[in-house]
């Protein structure tokens, strides 16, 4: 299918979702969004629906049908994600709402119903209700520009970032199966353990540590910290008792070790 043989209306398709009808929804960098069910075409554009932008880089759908729809603007003030239940428009911009960036560049949709935005100035959160933004300052994410995200049974978020690499992200913790490099856990020294007001962290190689997380027994993160020296000493006097995990994310891999509060 191409512009020369149907109704397509650009030719630069950038993202695909198929509804429980079977209808495909197409959306092309120039022409706006397609839906085709077959047989028939119908195109959407900023001219003629509340589309906020002709740049559709991004498409999911949820239990209710509602076709969620990330675009790019000619500015960084338009552009945006839109709800669309096939008869109303709903537009999300930074004007607006809690979402970061206009530049909506992917989406997932978790089983709780939860969208997941990926934009070039972090990714967002969005419950319907509550807008909760991830980026580079406030979290592990890697880098600001979140170009794909994917969902897996364990509800756990992989993020495809431009220069940052893939992370991977569960407010429950991170399954087992997807961690540590342990050949490096041996440049890593923690101490005192057990401890009772203060662990320290030092590295034995010329290696960074980029990201520091304390997870308790339950998987729940309780403490984050970014930028951390190659020495390093962590405040826990205010966690309390029992079995922890300091996650370290070092420069080629991630390295866990457990400690004790007492």
């Amino acid at each position: 299918y191409n512009t020369s043989n149907s109704s397509l209306p650009d030719n630069y398709v950038f993202s695909i979702a198929i509804d429980e009808n079977g209808t495909k929804w197409i959306g092309t960098m120039y022409g706006g969004l397609a839906a085709f069910d077959g047989t028939n075409w119908t195109v959407y554009n900023p001219s003629n629906s509340g589309l906020p932008g002709h740049d559709v880089r991004s498409l999911a759908i949820d239990e209710n049908g509602t076709k969620w729809i990330g675009t790019i603007g000619t500015s960084i003030y338009d552009g945006g994600l839109a709800a669309f239940d096939g008869t109303n428009w709903t537009v999300y911009r930074t004007s607006n709402s809690g979402l970061p960036d206009n530049r909506v560049r992917s989406l997932a949709i978790d089983e709780n119903g939860t969208k997941w935005i990926g934009t070039g100035g972090g990714m967002a959160a969005f419950d319907d209700t509550n807008w909760t933004v991830y980026n580079t300052s406030n979290s592990g994410l890697p880098d600001n520009y979140v170009g794909s995200l994917a969902i897996d049974e364990n509800g756990t978020k992989w993020i495809g970032t431009w220069a940052g690499g893939l992370a991977a992200y569960n407010e429950g913790g991170i399954p087992v199966w997807a961690h540590e490099y342990v050949k490096t856990a041996h440049l890593v020294h923690v101490y005192p353990n057990p401890a009772d007001d203060y662990v320290n962290i030092e590295l034995f190689s010329n290696v960074n540590i980029s990201f520091i997380e304390i997870i308790n027994i339950q998987g729940k993160l309780v403490r984050h910290k970014k930028n951390a020296t190659n020495q390093k000493i962590l405040d826990v006097r205010d966690l309390p008792n029992g079995l922890y995990i300091i996650r370290m994310y070092i420069d080629n891999g991630i390295v866990s070790k457990k400690f004790i509060k007492e």
